[in-house]
């Protein structure tokens, strides 16, 4: 949860500077960060597919605000994960008859 921390953390550095109407007064950042921290757990688990996506939220609403966001309005400009590489096709041998229709079947059933 610490590279969360250290992604959330310099995201809220970024809306600090901006001065935004209705930011979390100085002595309320800690609890803020916090909040925001939880939010973002719920939601992203893996640092290498998440902490670009995350940096890339924040990037996004930058130019878009004029008063201080929601945790929710960040996370809705993150991008999805990148896609899962696809697995190979099967590779199907001389195998016995019977077998090669269940596998027919099973292929069908699951879309294959």
């Amino acid at each position: 949860m610490d590279w969360i921390k250290r992604e959330v953390g310099n995201g809220l550095q970024g809306l600090i500077a901006l001065r935004l109407r209705n930011a979390p007064a100085e002595d309320m950042i800690e609890l803020t960060a916090d909040i925001w921290v939880e939010s973002f757990a719920q939601r992203v688990s893996i640092e290498v597919l998440d902490a670009p996506r995350i940096r890339e939220g924040f990037r996004l609403i930058f130019g878009r605000i004029r008063e201080w966001p929601a945790p929710i309005d960040v996370i809705e400009l993150m991008p999805n994960r990148p896609p899962r590489p696809a697995l190979p096709e099967p590779e199907v041998n001389d195998c016995d008859p019977r077998v090669r229709e269940l596998i027919r079947d099973l292929g069908a059933r699951l879309g294959w």
